[in-house]
């Protein structure tokens, strides 16, 4: 926060509880939106990405150093941040991007008069009638002495604005001549806090600026502020306060509706979603209220889509989702959250587990290891390790954490948990899936931000939805051409993960003839016989049991394996150690400070020290880690070592002398208890094998005969994983409901 803007909040007076009140009733405003029933329903995503959308244009201009005007900041961040933005969330093509700024080395590309008033109508031109197009304008506007309107370029004299500046009513006459058949005006002008003074009299509100637009077919118009107030800039980002949530919105957070969004923004999730934030932030942050503004032509048909979002990496959306969780954690003072595990937004089958796996799980884990950084000195995180344990003393459902007073004595048994973040799966299609998370008061249930996007999985990603399938060779070649078009926008892991989804529709790997990696469990010494049920392979076993892991290889040649149960790492997993200082602890005790649970007795054991061969210095290494299959440390079977392996459980430290903690079924009996428990213990165990990459050289992570706890378990280097070869499940239930599992 800016030091006017701290001076300014102490002057009004507003109090901690104020804040949090405040906050948690105008953020309401989001949910009301996303929930009112006049909006409709929205197209599922998958029939969105088959209507065949027009190409996608925009014009974004921003002016700072102006010759004559007051100076501006942070309008060239807004243009480079938002340009980013909708080529990289909105699938707006580089080349499709006319940027009009003072950073460009070419005149013909600054935002002069003659440039402005050159280049908008060639750029305008170029969208066809299937097209859309995003027009941006942030600076200053003026108004002269006969009441017309002008925008200002780079060179405008505001005593002499018919001359020097661009006509409003001119650029309305550009825009009307475009064939695009939706064009979508952000208007950001009316700056305060420029280099002159905050009110130095210039400059006319953007929501007057947009009024001239109103009467156009097709058009949709959203102004930074109405009329009496400036649209205010955000030091702390970097940007307007109307453009940071302009990009935000953008970047899916506007899509986080009830149902986990439709990877639509329609234009009245925009503008909910932006005037939301922007009259909340403005009323925490800033001197001067700010409300964005509307202009919708009357009779326009339905509510128009301006951004066609494009999926990102999942740990991208969930750093994403987490930004804007600490953001609103800062905003309302509240000291620590928990991060429970996904739920899922389908039906019962999903709810077990059987279609999200341990997905959910290491979703939950992501969010929380990104809110541990972000609140570094700001708030903190309750071990997810404790918020279970509570939520399983208590036998949490999906239902419970939406009621408020289970809510409170979920609080009183963390010792204190005033704000909870409930992130949600839903609407997988193919590599697809929606995330969506909102935080939640403790006390009072309210909302305070709803935050959200669209992944695209990775074929190891999909491997945590707890499905099972064989990758073949020719799943990776490339799709024929559909009526002589050329599939659009479509990976190669799209189009591998549709022919595994087909595919675990069958039988289970285990069942095939001839299939490369047997495995089998063996429990209190024998062999225990597996049961299947179409893509399932169920596992009976008691409470009290121990288990090893059987292995076999007869591949062709080295396999890699990423070997998880119940989404835990069977190997030690390197710990991220952001803002680690060699010079001023150990790597354990720098992890200590920053999480203090990781101090604790029974935690402490989770994590050791040891030398790392790949660089100077000590590395972290935590024991069973909940991981992403994509990134979990593989072991390495060898067929010229042997054909078979024993993987007895959770290895705790490598090497000659390497140590296990052995497999042990804990609360088996209530593996089926509950449908709908966040806390049930389904033993989900998850092969993945793949060849090694290209040019790696042959050792690895191998083992020996050795006692049961203790395994010769010897590192050697060299392997990188390549790509996959089968994706496999077993799942652990209780003997006495083995029945009820397979029916």
């Amino acid at each position: 926060m800016s030091k006017r803007a701290k001076h300014n909040d102490n002057a009004a007076g507003a109090g901690t509880q104020m804040k949090r009140r405040l906050y948690g009733i105008v953020l309401s405003f989001v949910l009301a939106a996303f929930l009112n029933p006049a909006f409709g329903q929205l197209p599922d995503a998958e029939q969105a990405e088959g209507q065949k959308r027009g190409r996608q244009w925009a014009v974004l201009i921003g002016i700072e150093k102006y010759h004559r005007a007051p100076r501006l900041r942070y309008t060239l961040n807004d243009v480079v941040q938002l340009a980013k933005t909708l080529q990289q969330h909105g699938g707006v093509k580089k080349g499709d991007i006319l940027s009009l700024t003072e950073a460009a080395t070419n005149p013909r590309f600054q935002p002069l008069r003659t440039s402005l008033m050159t280049e908008l109508p060639d750029f305008l031109a170029k969208p066809g009638p299937e097209d859309e197009l995003i027009v941006y304008f942030s600076g200053h506007g003026f108004q002269d002495d006969e009441g017309k309107l002008y925008l200002a370029p780079i060179d405008c004299d505001p005593q002499n604005a018919a001359a020097t500046g661009v006509p409003v009513q001119w650029v309305r006459e550009q825009i009307a001549g475009c064939k695009a058949k939706l064009k979508l005006l952000i208007l950001d002008a009316c700056h305060a806090g420029s280099e002159k003074g905050d009110d130095d009299g210039t400059g006319v509100p953007a929501g007057d600026l947009a009024e001239p637009f109103r009467d156009l077919t097709g058009v949709v118009t959203l102004a930074s502020s109405k009329a009496n107030e400036k649209s205010q800039l955000w030091d702390d980002k970097e940007h307007s306060l109307f453009t940071y949530w302009l990009i935000q919105a953008i970047k899916g957070h506007a899509d986080a509706g009830r149902n986990g969004g439709d990877s639509q923004i329609q234009f009245s999730e925009l503008y909910n979603y932006v005037h939301a934030n922007v009259t909340n932030t403005a009323k925490l942050h800033f001197p001067r209220k700010q409300t964005p503004v509307r202009v919708i032509r009357s009779g326009i048909d339905g509510d128009p889509v301006v951004v066609q979002l494009r999926p990102q990496p999942l740990d991208e959306v969930l750093n994403n989702i987490a930004e804007q969780l600490a953001l609103a954690m800062e905003a309302s003072e509240h000291a620590r959250l928990g991060v429970p595990e996904f739920s899922a937004n389908v039906g019962r089958d999903e709810l077990l587990g059987i279609k999200f796996g341990s997905l959910r799980r290491h979703c939950a884990k992501q969010l929380e290891d990104q809110l541990l950084y972000l609140g570094t000195g700001k708030f903190s995180v309750i071990d997810q390790r404790r918020l279970q344990e509570a939520l399983s003393q208590r036998n949490f459902s999906l239902d419970d954490l939406h009621r408020g007073t289970s809510l409170k004595a979920l609080s009183r048994n963390t010792g204190g948990m005033p704000v909870i973040a409930l992130g949600t799966l839903s609407n997988r299609r193919g590599s697809l899936i929606n995330l969506h998370c909102q935080l939640t008061t403790t006390d009072g249930g309210e909302l305070m931000v709803r935050a959200g996007g669209t992944a695209r999985l990775s074929v190891s990603e999909w491997g945590m939805l707890g499905l099972s399938a064989v990758v073949k060779a020719d799943d990776r070649e490339g799709e024929p051409p559909e009526y002589g078009r050329k599939p659009q926008g479509r990976t190669e892991a799209d189009r591998v993960i549709d022919r595994l989804d087909t595919r675990a529709e069958g039988g289970h790997p285990l069942q095939m003839q001839g299939f490369p990696f047997p495995v089998s469990l063996r429990v209190d010494g024998e062999i225990r016989k597996p049961v299947a049920k179409g893509n399932e392979m169920f596992v009976p076993v008691r409470k009290g049991e121990t288990y090893h892991i059987m292995v076999e290889n007869h591949y062709d040649g080295v396999v890699m394996m990423r070997l998880l149960v119940d989404g835990l790492n069977t190997l030690p997993q390197e710990v991220s150690l952001k803002g680690f200082d060699a010079a001023k602890s150990s790597p354990l005790q720098f992890f200590e400070q920053t999480r203090p649970w990781a101090a604790d007795q029974a935690n402490r054991g989770s994590f050791f020290e040891k030398q790392s061969k790949r660089r100077k210095g000590i590395a972290l290494f935590e024991v069973a880690p909940r991981v992403n299959l994509a990134e979990a440390r593989p072991w390495v079977l060898d067929p010229a070592d042997r054909r078979r392996w024993s993987v007895k459980g959770f290895v705790t430290e490598t090497g000659v002398s390497g140590k296990l903690k052995e497999f042990t079924v804990v609360s088996a009996e209530k593996s089926l208890a509950a449908s709908k428990n966040f806390t049930e213990q389904i033993g989900l165990i998850t092969f993945a094998f793949y060849v090694p990459a290209a040019g790696t050289a042959r050792g690895g992570l191998g083992t020996t005969g050795g006692r049961e706890l203790n395994e010769n378990l010897k590192e050697r280097s060299g392997f990188e994983v390549g790509h996959e070869l089968a994706i496999f499940h077993l799942r652990l239930v209780d003997a006495g409901a083995l029945q009820t599992a397979i029916r």
